[in-house]
């Protein structure tokens, strides 16, 4: 018998004690298999230049912001509720306005992992909802508040007027005001907040402060 024979032998029974070791483990039931989440198969989703709407497709809201034209890096979806939050996003709320105002233009939308690392400046990925319902490594949502959310312009209209209508139009969770000429934020999501915030800048920071949707009424 030679000597690589004998490692197997004692490579082959090592390893079976391991397995009937790892057999009788009582492993806690948090780590069990089925209660972690599972990764849907890449042919379950949708391409992104389906249409979400009837005029959006998810490369729209993929594809939009200066980050992605910047680097091209890969930004779709894994998770296929967050396909249908963007398909929700864009027929309730973005396609009213659409239809009242004309084409708008996106700024940014669905923010993936590798796309929010290549962002410069300042982000709440765990706060923005751009990461729709997409999940950590750990399978924690990356935003718990779920959802989607975009930003946009409608060029020619202030934003104070668009959110006017959005107000009193359109269902949505969150909407943040920059500024007459900035892009807003929108945001549809399960807890229809319909929280209002017009941020102020101090300083070097921006201050939100909370508006009532009752008496929403910002001068443009």
């Amino acid at each position: 018998m030679s000597s690589s024979d004998c490692i197997f032998i004692v490579g082959s029974v090592t390893l079976r004690r391991i397995e009937a070791s790892v057999q009788s483990v009582a492993w806690p039931e948090s780590w069990t298999r089925s209660t972690l989440p599972r990764r849907r198969d890449v042919a379950d989703l949708p391409d992104l230049h389906e249409l979400a709407s009837e005029h959006f497709t998810y490369a729209d809201l993929c594809h939009c912001s200066e980050t992605w034209r910047r680097t091209g890096i890969e930004n779709a979806p894994q998770a296929l509720e967050t396909y249908r939050a963007i398909s929700e996003l864009c027929e309730n709320v973005l396609e009213p306005v659409e239809a009242e105002f004309g084409s708008i233009t996106l700024t940014y939308g669905f923010a993936g992992p590798n796309l929010t690392r290549k962002v410069h400046g300042r982000i709440a990925p765990r706060l923005d909802q751009h990461a729709g319902h997409e999940r950590r490594v750990s399978g924690e949502f990356i935003c718990p508040r779920l959802g989607q959310a975009a930003d946009f312009r409608v060029p020619g209209v202030s934003s104070i007027v668009v959110a006017r209508f959005l107000v009193t139009t359109v269902p949505f969770d969150r909407l943040y005001l920059y500024g007459t000429d900035r892009p807003l934020h929108v945001s549809i999501g399960p807890q229809h907040a319909r929280a209002i915030f017009e941020m102020r800048k101090s300083g070097t920071r921006l201050i939100p402060r909370g508006l009532k949707a009752a008496n929403f009424s910002v001068s443009d």
